[in-house]
């Protein structure tokens, strides 16, 4: 356990500062563990405005925000410390960081520290709307794993923005229901979950997501060997909205248990 102590806050800044400086490569772990410890003394109700400069916390952050750019857990650990700060909304607000995101390359870790605040705070509809251009000029990128971030965030977007557009639900669907078709498994699994998320929360196309669904399934049925992807993105789906409770219809429950039977035996091997 990280100490959230006051007294800790000047010794563990200057230490994070310290070794992100430094960068040698030998010491990726202590930064790692410095950046998890500076995110937990973020959360302290102090204001950082009475430390000195050399040891101020947007030290950290200007230092973090390239970390976002890198692979394993350095990147993890800078996201949870981007985030962290601008929750506190006193100095760095989401506004700024979209903007900077806008300027430099959309990475991983830029679309994980999105994640969190789509979740973890309340944001304005400029600040969505922001987002969402953001996020639409990453769509032809082939990445399995900023795929999988991009639906992540379009659907929580889509969940928490005040002021809807029927449109832009559509294609945030759309884009889920084309998810559950895709290759790689991690994709269709949150394809899936955001599926079952948007029909819980807009009651009026929960029928119609079923509908699309179930006409997939049968349409592979017959051969579901050359459609793999399909079935399988399907059953994770409906498992979802079965789990939510959005399949009410007997026959339909019937059918989906059916098939859930037939994709245990063709695809016990995988």
């Amino acid at each position: 356990m990280f100490s959230q102590d006051v007294a800790d806050v000047k010794m563990v800044f200057e230490w994070t500062i310290k070794y992100l400086e430094e960068n040698q490569s030998d010491n990726w772990t202590i930064r790692y563990i410095l950046l998890l410890w500076s995110s937990v003394l973020l959360l302290v109700p102090f204001s950082f405005q009475k430390l000195p400069s050399p040891i101020h916390p947007s030290r950290i952050l200007e230092k973090a925000l390239r970390m976002l750019e890198l692979s394993g857990a350095e990147r993890v650990a800078a996201v949870y410390f981007v985030a962290t700060f601008i929750k506190r909304g006193d100095e760095y607000k989401v506004d700024k960081f979209v903007e900077w995101a806008s300027r430099s390359i959309v990475s991983i870790g830029v679309l994980e520290c999105l994640c969190l605040l789509a979740k973890g705070i309340d944001l304005t509809d400029m600040n969505i709307q922001s987002i969402i251009v953001l996020v639409n000029e990453q769509s032809g990128i082939s990445d399995t794993l900023m795929q999988k971030l991009r639906l992540k965030l379009a659907r929580r977007l889509v969940v928490f923005q005040q002021e809807r557009s029927a449109d832009h639900i559509e294609k945030v669907l759309k884009e889920h229901l084309n998810g559950l078709l895709h290759k790689d498994t991690v994709v269709r699994w949150s394809a899936a979950k955001g599926v079952a998320l948007i029909a819980k929360k807009f009651n009026g196309i929960r029928d119609d997501v079923c509908k699309f669904i179930f006409k997939v399934m049968r349409s592979a049925q017959n051969d579901p060997l050359q459609l793999p992807n399909h079935f399988h993105g399907c059953c994770l789906a409906l498992g979802e909205l079965v789990k939510m409770r959005l399949v009410r219809d007997y026959d339909l429950l019937t059918e989906w248990i059916f098939y859930v039977q037939k994709s245990l035996v063709l695809f016990n091997y995988r």
